[in-house]
């Protein structure tokens, strides 16, 4: 037993101990991380493999009979259970299948509402925008776009807004007023001049 004792207290039998288990642990970390990025891989093919599924019901839906009523229920649905991009995608189809003038509006308003309460403002604006192309009369539409410029800060175009609402005989005096002091709280005059201006 001697015998071993010796050869520990001998540096260079140290040296040779100490690079071999650097050497263990840098072959285990080698393994680990190829181990590791097999299953990083894998899981991204399930993620992808998810979407091509996707693909496949939105094939689905643009081959399938379904009609305009079950595809509005399907896409309010997944509106209220805050897939807001199923929704969209389910409108989209049903936009291209629907030809009578009363479903595309109807589409349009649905369509710019799930955008609204996804946080797309400017594709909201759009879609309302084309909405208000079919039935420019559309007070349904002219409020949901009124607070989209709110949102946006679209001020003047608020304004203007505004104006068609009172044309169609909606009160909008106050809301008028609070845009015209949002307004002037954007521009750099003074005091006084803001008091005249109001």
């Amino acid at each position: 037993m001697d015998f071993f004792f010796v050869e520990y207290r001998d540096p260079l039998v140290g040296l040779i101990i100490l690079t071999i288990l650097v050497f263990i642990v840098a072959v285990a970390n080698y393994i680990w991380k190829i181990f590791a990025s097999k299953d990083e891989e894998q899981k991204l093919e399930k993620f992808i493999k998810k979407f091509e599924m996707d693909n496949a019901h939105k094939e689905l839906l643009r081959n399938s009979s379904l009609s305009f009523g079950n595809l509005s229920f399907l896409a309010e649905i997944f509106t209220k259970s805050g897939e807001f991009e199923k929704a969209t995608q389910i409108y989209l189809i049903a936009l291209e299948k629907c030809k009578d003038k009363q479903e595309r509006e109807f589409i349009f308003l649905s369509l710019a509402k799930v955008y609204f309460k996804a946080g797309f403002l400017e594709r909201a604006k759009e879609v309302l925008l084309q909405a208000l192309k079919l039935r420019p009369r559309n007070i349904q539409a002219l409020k949901l776009l009124k607070i989209v410029y709110l949102k946006l800060r679209s001020y003047k175009e608020n304004l203007e807004l505004l104006e068609c609402l009172f044309e169609l005989n909606e009160d909008v005096q106050k809301e008028h007023d609070f845009i015209k002091a949002l307004e002037l709280c954007t521009f750099n005059i003074t005091d006084e001049e803001k008091k005249k201006k109001l």
